[in-house]
C-alpha cells in the first residue's frame, strides 16, 4: 500500500515539474532584449537615422515663381510671367550618397549591436 502511495506521489511530482516555469539563460536573455527599453529605443533611432539619410539623397523641390514684366510687346495689363527650376546635381553624387547612407546604417547597425551585448552580458552576469 506504501508503494502505491509513493510511486502516486512521484507520478503527481513529475507532472507537476512538467508545467513548472522551465526557461534557460537564452529565453530570458531574449526577453529582456525584447522588453529593455533601451534597446527599444535604440532601435527606433537607427530607424529614423536611415530614414532621414534616405530622404536627404533625393532631388530639392522645385521653386516656383511669378513676376512682372512692364517693358516690352505686352497688349494686357496683367501680363505676368512664371518660372519653374529644378536642380540636380551630378548623378554620380546620389551613387556616393547611396553607399555613404548603406556605411552609415552599418556602422549604426554595430553600434545597436554593441549595445546589446553590453546590456545582456549586464544581465547574464
Amino acid at each position: 500500500m506504501n508503494k502505491h502511495i509513493v510511486f502516486a506521489i512521484c507520478g503527481c511530482l513529475f507532472f507537476v515539474s512538467g508545467f513548472s516555469q522551465n526557461r534557460n539563460l537564452e529565453e530570458l536573455l531574449a526577453e529582456i532584449e525584447q522588453n529593455n527599453t533601451e534597446l527599444q529605443g535604440y532601435q527606433s533611432y537607427i530607424e529614423s537615422q536611415q530614414l532621414e539619410n534616405k530622404s536627404t539623397n533625393n532631388l530639392p523641390d522645385p521653386q516656383l515663381s511669378g513676376y512682372y514684366l512692364p517693358f516690352g510687346d505686352n497688349t494686357a495689363d496683367t501680363y505676368t510671367e512664371y518660372q519653374i527650376s529644378q536642380s540636380f546635381e551630378f548623378p554620380t553624387v546620389y551613387a556616393a550618397r547611396g553607399k555613404w547612407n548603406d556605411l552609415r546604417s552599418e556602422q549604426l547597425q554595430t553600434a545597436y549591436t554593441k549595445r546589446r551585448q553590453l546590456v545582456l552580458l549586464n544581465a547574464k552576469e
